[in-house]
């Protein structure tokens, strides 16, 4: 028996709001159906503060795949953020859930502001959990998305500055480099990309596939 199962078992699935527009969201059209399941999943197995703990035996029984979650954190943005190594945090779903607001004198939303403040996500919420004038209710707001800037010579490149600083953390000096060759590859050959932060992670990675394979067909 999974050990992620056996906590869950003979306990009352939990009845939860779902956004259909969803479907009329171009950022969710765009992905990969397997990226599309796992956003269902998430929404699905989260808790009702809207944390998921990663169990890879049960995500590859109802998934069919194993994620990877390092991709998924790319592909999701700030969507959702990574609290610890096997927890997740879905901030839009507190948000959508309770209806914007979380009243301490309600049991439940009680509960939910607990279990963020001990996780360390009630104070992630940047602009996010905000005491309101009556002081009996916190509205909740999903954070904003940094603004996006321009980089490279020919300012083909926009990053917004957690995207930069991530960009840094994984290649190094490199970062800019690689800023040049994908803004450069844009303005020679018309690429076109709609995320220019994953398109640069994806260059360099291709670049050191071939450096340890020279005869493989990278693609």
């Amino acid at each position: 028996m999974l050990s992620c199962l056996s906590k869950t078992k003979g306990q009352k699935m939990a009845n939860r709001f779902t956004d259909s527009r969803k479907w009329d969201d171009g950022w969710f059209l765009d992905l990969t159906p397997q990226m599309k399941l796992l956003w269902l999943y998430l929404l699905d197995k989260c808790s009702h503060a809207g944390i998921y703990k990663i169990c890879p035996k049960l995500e590859e029984l109802c998934l069919g795949f194993k994620p990877d979650w390092s991709l998924v954190e790319d592909v999701f943005g700030e969507r959702l953020s990574f609290l610890e190594k096997d927890k997740i945090f879905l901030p839009g779903f507190v948000e959508y859930q309770y209806k914007g607001s979380l009243n301490p004198d309600n049991r439940a939303h009680k509960s939910v502001i607990d279990i963020l403040q001990k996780e360390g996500a009630y104070k992630g919420l940047t602009r996010g959990l905000q005491a309101r004038k009556d002081k009996n209710k916190i509205q909740v707001k999903v954070q904003e998305q940094d603004k996006k800037k321009k980089y490279g010579e020919y300012k083909h490149i926009s990053l917004t500055d957690e995207q930069y600083s991530n960009l840094n953390n994984k290649l190094g000096d490199e970062t800019e480099t690689w800023i040049k060759a994908v803004d450069e590859g844009i303005e020679l050959k018309g690429y076109k990309y709609k995320n220019h932060y994953l398109a640069i992670l994806k260059w360099s990675d291709k670049d050191r596939k071939k450096e340890r394979d020279p005869d493989a067909d990278v693609k």
